[in-house]
């Protein structure tokens, strides 16, 4: 089984963080490295992968990156559910990291279905 992290805090921009993904899962020459893309990826993947997301404290929490990343999470989120293969946990530095993931539109109300249960959502500060 193959098993990734993609911690927010070790990256600075979503292309860094598509070079990585590309790279760890295989993508094709042809991954154009944008959201979509990975979601046509990541419906793709056949062997079983685990992933953990780590949303970290965002440092500049105005950045583009610091509002791209819960859709990243998101995008995981979809696509495990679209994919057994797939094994998407997430993790948080925070209570205020878990108010910004859930902001995100439509994280909130994937979380909320009966294909996730809260186990998935895991603060640090909270152990």
């Amino acid at each position: 089984m193959r098993e990734i992290i993609i911690d927010e805090d070790n990256f600075t921009s979503a292309e860094e963080v598509h070079a990585f993904l590309a790279a760890e899962l295989g993508f094709p020459a042809h991954y154009g490295a944008n959201l979509d893309a990975l979601n046509d990826c990541l419906e793709d993947i056949d062997e079983a992968c685990k992933v953990g997301l780590y949303v970290g404290e965002a440092a500049g929490e105005e950045s583009e990156f610091a509002a791209w990343f819960p859709k990243l999470v998101r995008s995981f989120l979809r696509a495990s559910s679209k994919n057994d293969a797939l094994d998407v946990l997430v993790f948080t530095a925070s209570f205020a990291s878990i108010e910004r993931l859930l902001e995100c539109k439509g994280v909130r109300e994937l979380l909320q279905s009966n294909e996730y249960s809260t186990q998935m959502l895991v603060t640090s500060s909270a152990l």
